[in-house]
């Protein structure tokens, strides 16, 4: 979707008229300004200022850590 900007212009554009927008795990993820890259599971402690982001839609202004849980909270 982000990569066709007709999309992504179209969903947003609805999205600041009230639809709703949301998604589960990666769904979640992309929702935000910027993303976890997919590359968390090279640090063994999580670190979020040294995980690689990448863009996201933009439907959401935080980064969300849609598997906090998973990671057993390991932020530091």
């Amino acid at each position: 979707v982000k990569q066709d900007e007709g999309i992504h212009a179209a969903i947003l554009e609805r999205y600041h008229r009230g639809m709703p927008v949301c998604g589960t795990s990666a769904g979640t993820a992309v929702a935000a300004e910027q993303m976890f890259s997919g590359d968390e599971s090279r640090y063994p402690r999580f670190d979020p200022r040294k995980v690689p982001l990448t863009d996201g839609l933009g439907f959401v202004h935080a980064l969300v850590d849609q598997h906090f849980l998973e990671r057993d909270g390991r932020w530091e």
